[in-house]
């Protein structure tokens, strides 16, 4: 049993359930009939230049069947799970409480690396995510 067995099949219940526990989502722009989903949740703190996203991907296939619904119609297949880890490379502006506070406005996002991760539920995910907070 994996991620994948723990989440709702259908796209619309499955972009709910995602959305409720605090997930974006961002769709490959594409006229094709099958295109990449990812749902991710971005963490950061304001005394870090480190940002993690937490990434589950999916493969969306989508057919045109005029008698189908819209779920019908939207195929989502579990792809993975991974992070991606950057460093923001913000200025630092001060102190507060002996931690170094950090200038948004002179953010350059670098990539440092993307780990696959396997999460055998969504409880395990859900417990890398408060870790990572």
């Amino acid at each position: 049993m994996g991620l994948e067995d723990c989440l709702p099949s259908s796209r619309t219940d499955l972009d709910t359930f995602l959305r409720n526990k605090g997930f974006d989502c961002k769709e490959e722009f594409s006229a094709e009939t099958s295109r990449w989903v990812w749902y991710f949740i971005k963490i950061e703190k304001p005394h870090s230049n480190i940002l993690f996203h937490v990434v589950i991907r999916f493969e969306l296939l989508i057919s045109d069947s005029p008698s189908a619904t819209y779920d019908d119609n939207h195929d989502m297949q579990f792809e993975d799970t991974y992070l991606l880890i950057y460093d923001r490379q913000m200025e630092q502006e001060g102190h507060t409480y002996d931690e170094p506070i950090y200038d948004e406005d002179t953010e350059s996002i670098h990539r440092i690396g993307r780990f696959t991760i396997h999460p055998q539920s969504f409880a395990d995910l859900g417990t890398l995510i408060a870790m990572l907070k």
